[in-house]
């Protein structure tokens, strides 16, 4: 856009104006895209400057919620309870809403409860429990014949590439050094 800003002005200025005016206009638009590049290349080397921008001073998400302390530990009761005795998490296509239904609790209620006392968003409460449910396919040594692939969809997930990145980011390791640390114990 500069640039072709910079180029219109150089060809109408050098029509009706006067080779001085010509001059300090093409300064001007230099001086600009030069600035311009100068805080973008700062800003992706440095992105900590912008870190923090969205968030106002003092406040605080779910302040002016009314859902008490008492409320959200008995959400997250019935939520843990439900997880662990019929395995929602199995299912590829859980949604929070899906979620939310069967509990019959309103699902931005969920969302703030899983915030507030785990510090987790909806998906990372649920890839916890898929990964966890992994990790005992694939350590399972009646399970040894079976493959990373039908692991990941017996877990719960739909996708080898996002498993792999969750997978590695909850233990530490890819699937593969999963199961050879499996063989070495």
């Amino acid at each position: 856009v500069q640039l072709f800003s910079l180029t219109k002005h150089t060809l109408v200025s050098a029509q009706v104006h006067g080779f001085w005016i010509e001059v300090v206009g093409i300064g001007m638009h230099f001086g600009s895209l030069i600035l311009v590049t100068i805080l973008v290349f700062i800003g992706l080397r440095q992105p900590e400057i912008f870190s923090g921008i969205e968030d106002a001073p003092g406040r605080q998400k779910y302040a002016k919620t009314a859902l008490s302390q008492e409320k959200m530990n008995e959400y997250l009761n019935k939520l843990i309870n439900l997880m662990e005795t019929e395995k929602p998490y199995l299912d590829p296509a859980l949604n929070i809403r899906s979620l939310a239904d069967k509990l019959s609790i309103p699902s931005h209620y969920i969302s703030q409860t899983l915030n507030r006392c785990l510090g987790k968003n909806f998906y990372q409460f649920v890839n916890s429990y898929r990964i966890s449910e992994s990790k005992q396919i694939l350590a399972d040594k009646a399970n040894n014949k079976k493959t990373i692939l039908e692991a990941l969809y017996e877990s719960g997930f739909n996708s080898k590439a996002s498993f792999n990145r969750i997978f590695k980011k909850y233990t530490g390791m890819t699937p593969s050094e999963f199961i050879e640390s499996q063989k070495e114990e």
